[in-house]
């Protein structure tokens, strides 16, 4: 006689209210006039969720990040948003491998990923300056439509070029933008600002805006609030009918590396 399977262990759903009066930087996260959840933000409250007997400065890696569907945050200036993280054990692979989801009120998920231990911190040195880097043609780079972003999410200070090779950049976090507290799992300004010059390496490229939807893996080095300006690398992988892939990491000022996205894909944004 087969053998019924244990169940798989949960945890309580980990659930807050999203409202402009608590996050008033997520209303300079707007796409066509309406507030829209940053995936950065969203990696924030997954690594939020890691299991309690990790360490809180812990690395970790989040696997396999999906996005199932954007979050639109219309309530954002009223009566917000309730949205809820859920964490499972995964059922297949290693038992420390945690699938978590961030779903709305609604039980819908939008952003899921697998959280695990870091194996090993990245060596800043793989993170050399790429090749052939144009300068940017303004000082500026953001011009409303690659990069869309209001004053509390303009996290790029300088770009230092672009090429089909990659690009680099100094951004900054948290702190730096004036973001209200300083608990945060982890740097959501200074991992939203890697995905930004992202998206301007994606321009070079593609010729067209582009969203992020999918990153294979986002290893948090470094959990807290990011300290000073920091050098952010983009890696070029490919391009494609569709979109691009690249790799970004964000390294503190010291040169330790704080964030390293792998196989970050990059869709053409519709028009």
């Amino acid at each position: 006689m087969t053998r019924p399977r244990p169940p798989t262990p949960r945890r309580a759903p980990r659930g807050f209210l999203v409202r402009g009066s608590r996050l008033p930087q997520l209303a300079d996260h707007e796409i066509a006039g309406v507030p829209v959840l940053p995936l950065a933000m969203a990696l924030n409250w997954l690594t939020g969720a890691a299991p309690s007997g990790w360490r809180a400065d812990e690395p970790l890696v989040l696997r396999d990040v999906r996005v199932y569907r954007k979050c639109v945050l219309s309530g954002l200036g009223g009566a917000g948003h309730r949205l809820d993280v859920r964490v499972a054990a995964a059922t297949t692979g290693a038992p420390s491998r945690w699938e978590a989801e961030l779903r709305d009120e609604t039980g819908v998920p939008h952003v899921g990923a697998v959280l695990e231990r870091a194996d090993a911190v990245p060596d800043p040195g793989e993170w050399t300056t790429p090749e052939g880097l144009d300068g940017p043609a303004s000082a500026d780079v953001y011009d409303g439509h690659v990069l869309f972003h209001g004053p509390l999410f303009r996290s790029v200070r300088s770009l230092r070029g672009v090429s089909r090779h990659g690009a680099e950049a100094t951004v900054v976090g948290a702190g730096e933008l004036g973001w209200p507290g300083d608990a945060w799992p982890l740097d959501a300004a200074a991992l939203d600002a890697a995905l930004q010059v992202a998206l301007l390496w994606a321009h070079g490229v593609l010729g067209e805006a582009a969203l992020p939807m999918a990153v294979a893996e986002c290893g948090v080095y470094r959990r807290g609030p990011a300290r000073g300006p920091s050098r952010c690398v983009v890696r070029a992988r490919k391009t494609h009918e569709t979109g691009a892939r690249c790799d970004v990491a964000v390294l503190d000022p010291d040169g330790a590396v704080r964030f390293a996205l792998l196989g970050v894909e990059l869709v053409r944004r519709p028009s």
